[in-house]
């Protein structure tokens, strides 16, 4: 059976082009397909650089504020040692609590973050208290002149000795730590905290501390005492 003969009666030019302009419009939509993926791949690429950039950020600010806090904690560390050494080479001015066992025994209570910036030792003389009917009496008998005896002695004063001790420290966790040391010692009375504040020290938000130490006046530093404070001072750490 013979095939029947298609006449196509449009022109073979319109026909190419029809054909060119397809293939046109595929090209152009791969292109647009190749380059949405390329833009899409760049954002991409351009987001992680931006977060690893931020990251790294973040990194360096966390550095630096940990080599500030080392290099704070070095210096409370010096001023620390450079405090013992005055408190070793200080004179003596309290026979039975030598003033420079004070102040050792202040420092070595330090906890690890904390540092002192003074200490103040007040001594008050306070006279024995006298009931009512002491006091009528010596009025009266004041009325009486008498002479002075040989044997006569001063009425004995009490000496009491309190310590203000300045310092900074990282946290109030450290001051409470401080002040546990501190009531752990057998030659202070009583140890009581002032104050608690934030304090800015070379740009860094510290806490600074008043602490009020009243001094145990029963008791006496012994050579013994003096032998173990070193190592009760590293117990404490």
């Amino acid at each position: 059976m013979a095939k029947d003969n298609q006449i196509n009666f449009l022109p073979e030019d319109y026909l190419e082009k029809r054909r060119q302009q397809r293939t046109n419009i595929l090209c152009l939509v791969l292109f647009g397909v190749v380059m949405a993926g390329l833009i899409g791949a760049f954002m991409l690429v351009e987001k992680r650089q931006a977060a690893a950039a931020d990251d790294q950020d973040r990194v360096n600010t966390r550095l630096a504020d940990v080599g500030q806090q080392l290099a704070w904690i070095d210096q409370m560390e010096k001023q620390k040692q450079k405090m013992i050494h005055k408190a070793d080479v200080t004179a003596s001015l309290l026979e039975r609590r030598p003033r420079h066992y004070i102040i050792a025994e202040i420092t070595n209570a330090l906890p690890n973050g904390a540092g002192l910036t003074s200490v103040e030792l007040t001594t008050k003389e306070e006279k024995p208290k006298t009931d009512a009917k002491t006091a009528v009496k010596n009025s009266r008998t004041s009325r009486a002149v008498k002479p002075a005896r040989p044997d006569d002695e001063p009425t004995p004063m009490k000496v009491t000795e309190q310590i203000k001790v300045m310092g900074m420290a990282a946290n109030d966790k450290v001051v409470s730590k401080f002040i546990a040391n501190l009531g752990e010692s057998e030659l202070f009375d009583e140890v009581n905290l002032l104050f608690s504040k934030e304090f800015t020290y070379d740009k860094e938000v510290v806490r600074q501390f008043l602490v009020l130490i009243d001094v145990n006046e029963n008791v006496q530093v012994t050579p013994e005492m003096a032998r173990n404070q070193k190592f009760k001072a590293q117990a404490m750490k």
